[in-house]
């Protein structure tokens, strides 16, 4: 199996007979992977020799090559960009796990894949050792001896076949649940695919433990027939990694019998929660509101809104908004004319101006990187309004790759841009 790992934007070369570029028949075969999954191609560019992932981030598995996307992080350095999305990914709560269990034992140094079937081995052992779920079922079968209830219908057919058995419908305890037989189907894609010893291990004393739940194909409606309850809400975590290994199993018929595998998330998306994790949790006695949206135009007919205005940060004081952050996954660079901030980002930034009438600071924050010449955590640019000069639209990038460096940095922004108002931080 060819391995393959490139940073997010970098261009993945498609030549035969190459290690580390995809053949012509694997990139055919990503291209059909693409349009199963429905990705967006909007952020998938191809060309006649590269395509290139643009905010899509994580691990692909096609038939005969892994593909890793990672964040580009300064150092070039794919393990520290792997531990960067990691950390990520655990503070914004997609991985539910202490970061450092992860880097102790060198868990970081293996793909993402290889990094999730880890974490669901040990939460699902975790909860095997407290017990096995267990739940009634209802069996229907032709018995000797009535049991439970006769199944009158069926009991007709029994008599006119002059079978002397009584066709009984009856409930009992049983492992072999829906809960458990998507865990088992879980545990039996991890095990054909996993690599690590350790994670191996631990997988395999857990499907020991079904051996009496039925071996049966879990598909999306079966996934979303599970109900959780009281008795078995202490799975819930192991339920949804394995439910995200079931249904990010792809079969490709048109390749054979192959089944392509896929976690992936956007940039875009990571990076605003993450900022915005870090500032809820380090920053005190800020108001934060997030996800309150308003409609920029409204129909004079029909009332109704277009256009929604949704920044991402919003910090309140006095019941009043004050301050608004959007986070952009986008490079930026002092070599560029506004330092490449886009065009339709300032006019984003424009109608948050204007619709949110006591806000006089907008703020684009963008991921620091090398080519930002002023250094990380700094003031880079700011504009106000034609006809009010205490509207300002200002830019930042801050080192989202450290966590202690983030907080810093983010912290002063915020004093900064706060001191109009008397200090809050």
């Amino acid at each position: 199996m060819k391995n393959i790992i490139i940073s997010e934007c970098e261009g993945l070369l498609i030549e035969d007979n190459y290690s580390k570029a995809l053949s012509q028949n694997e990139a055919n075969e990503l291209n059909l992977f693409i349009e199963e999954k429905s990705l967006n191609k909007d952020f998938i560019k191809w060309d006649r020799q590269y395509v290139t992932f643009i905010n899509y981030v994580g691990y692909i598995k096609l038939s005969t090559c892994i593909i890793e996307i990672l964040p580009k992080v300064k150092s070039n350095d794919f393990e520290k960009s792997r531990e960067v999305l990691v950390k990520m990914l655990a503070m914004v709560g997609h991985i539910d796990v202490k970061f450092t269990d992860l880097t102790s034992l060198k868990i970081t140094k293996n793909n993402l894949f290889e990094i999730y079937a880890y974490i669901f081995a040990q939460k699902l052992k975790r909860e095997i050792l407290k017990g096995i779920y267990s739940d009634y079922i209802t069996y229907t079968d032709n018995l000797t001896v009535l049991k439970g209830r006769l199944n009158v219908n069926a009991q007709m057919k029994n008599i006119i076949q002059k079978n002397l058995k009584a066709n009984c419908q009856f409930d009992e305890f049983s492992i072999n649940n829906a809960l458990n037989q998507v865990f088992k189907r879980a545990l039996t894609i991890l095990i054909k695919n996993i690599k690590n010893d350790s994670t191996l291990k631990i997988l395999k004393f857990c499907l020991l433990n079904f051996a009496d739940v039925e071996d049966k194909v879990i598909g999306q409606d079966e996934v979303n027939k599970v109900l959780l309850n009281r008795s078995n809400k202490r799975f819930y975590e192991s339920f949804v990694l394995a439910k995200m290994f079931i249904l990010n199993m792809t079969s490709l018929t048109s390749l054979g019998s192959y089944k392509g595998f896929s976690i992936l998330f956007e940039m875009q998306d990571l990076f605003e929660k993450y900022i915005t994790e870090v500032i809820s949790r380090n920053i005190e006695k800020i108001d934060l509101e997030l996800d309150r949206g308003y409609k920029l135009l409204k129909n004079k007919k029909t009332n109704r809104g277009i256009f929604d205005l949704n920044p991402d940060i919003v910090i309140k004081k006095d019941s009043k908004d004050i301050l608004i952050i959007d986070t952009k996954w986008k490079q930026i660079s002092s070599s560029y004319n506004r330092h490449g901030v886009k065009r339709e980002d300032l006019y984003q930034m424009y109608a948050y101006l204007t619709r949110y009438q006591d806000v006089n600071d907008v703020v684009l924050l963008y991921p620091y990187n090398e080519y930002v010449a002023e250094g990380s955590g700094k003031f880079l640019e700011e504009w106000y309004l034609e006809n009010d000069r205490n509207k300002m639209i200002k830019v930042y990038s801050v080192n989202y790759e450290d966590e202690d460096s983030l907080i810093e940095e983010t912290k002063n922004m915020i004093d900064n841009l706060l001191e109009r108002y008397g200090t809050i931080t």
